[in-house]
């Protein structure tokens, strides 16, 4: 089982789970609301930009977004690969590139510790 729920009461967090070497934590914001906080254990964190109403939709919220961040981190890796070994134009390369940069969560709520 690579998902191990705990409830938590350090620091702020209501839940702390792992999921795929990533620790997720639900924490408490505005009244009635929560929001995740994801961090890898190469210092990536990916954090969330919506309150939610329920713990729970946090929770599912941050395995979603860690899903597609993964694949998305996946499929750069694989075009990096084709474009190296002539596969893919270096425009096609740099321009899926970007999008995939963008799905992934590189905006104002993702930091990252390497690119």
């Amino acid at each position: 089982m690579d998902r191990i729920k705990r409830q938590c009461s350090l620091s702020s967090s209501l839940l702390v789970d792992f999921y795929h070497g990533w620790m997720i934590e639900v924490k408490a914001g505005q009244p009635d609301s929560y929001r995740y906080q994801c961090t890898s254990s190469n210092g990536t964190s990916l954090n969330s930009v919506i309150l939610y109403s329920q713990a729970p939709q946090a929770h599912q919220a941050a395995i979603e977004v860690i899903a597609l961040f993964e694949a998305c981190v996946a499929l750069k890796n694989w075009l990096r690969a084709a474009f190296e070994a002539g596969l893919v134009a270096e425009h096609e390369w740099y321009t899926l590139t970007q999008s995939l940069n963008v799905a992934a969560g590189h905006h104002p709520s993702a930091q990252t510790g390497k690119d």
